[in-house]
């Protein structure tokens, strides 16, 4: 039903509209919070940036409305290392995805992704740019899973695997929370990859079912003879 609605308005807009280089500018925001995090403290009495960007739902409600967006520019906490290549994976996986679906709906599927993510925040009170990221992921695993992903030449990774790891790092904090706030947060801030793919994951468990009872009747008749 809304890949149906989404044909309709991609027909009507256009493929090519929307934030063209979403992810580069997405990338180059979060590495100059990151820098702007070592300079300002020493010049700001403590202050980080990322401490006026970061989600915060109190904040928020008193009139901060920017951290509503501002979010998705802060920096995973970690070494500088760490950061980059999770820089990196994030901005190969983003811009091929949008090569692959065009700027309108790959647009559409991060707004939906930050959505997600505030309504997340409001439920929890804290809200990243974690889930957005792995949504990215997620969404081109399901498209090209077998697709090889090298960063700067160190190492390379089918998407299908990275997509694995991230269910499980996913999963493994609502296995240890006792709580319905994790897994509702979850599934807000996943928003965007239930909405896209729902219809064709339904499908293709329609068309499994279906092949699993032609066998089964299949054997049953075979059996009987």
């Amino acid at each position: 039903m809304f890949s149906h609605l989404l044909d309709r308005l991609e027909a009507r807009v256009g493929r090519h509209k929307g934030i063209r280089n979403l992810m580069t500018m997405i990338v180059i925001g979060t590495a100059i919070v990151f820098l702007a995090d070592y300079i300002l403290p020493s010049i700001a009495n403590g202050a980080t940036l990322s401490g006026y960007l970061r989600f915060d739902r109190g904040r928020i409600m008193h009139g901060e409305i920017w951290r509503l967006l501002s979010f998705i520019f802060v920096p995973m906490e970690g070494h500088v290392l760490l950061l980059l290549v999770s820089l990196c994976f994030y901005w190969l996986v983003g811009s091929q995805l949008q090569n692959e679906w065009g700027t309108f709906r790959f647009t559409l599927f991060y707004a939906a992704g930050i959505l997600g993510s505030v309504v997340s925040g409001f439920i929890t009170g804290y809200a990243t740019s974690y889930y957005l990221n792995m949504s990215l992921i997620l969404a081109m695993a399901i498209i090209r899973p077998n697709m090889l992903l090298r960063v700067n030449g160190l190492f390379e990774v089918r998407i299908k695997w990275l997509a694995l790891f991230s269910l499980v790092m996913l999963i493994l904090p609502l296995l240890q929370s006792r709580g319905w706030q994790q897994p509702v947060a979850l599934i807000a801030a996943l928003i965007n990859v239930l909405l896209f793919f729902m219809d064709g994951l339904v499908k293709q468990f329609k068309e499994a079912y279906r092949r699993y009872m032609w066998k089964k009747n299949w054997r049953n008749g075979s059996w009987k003879r």
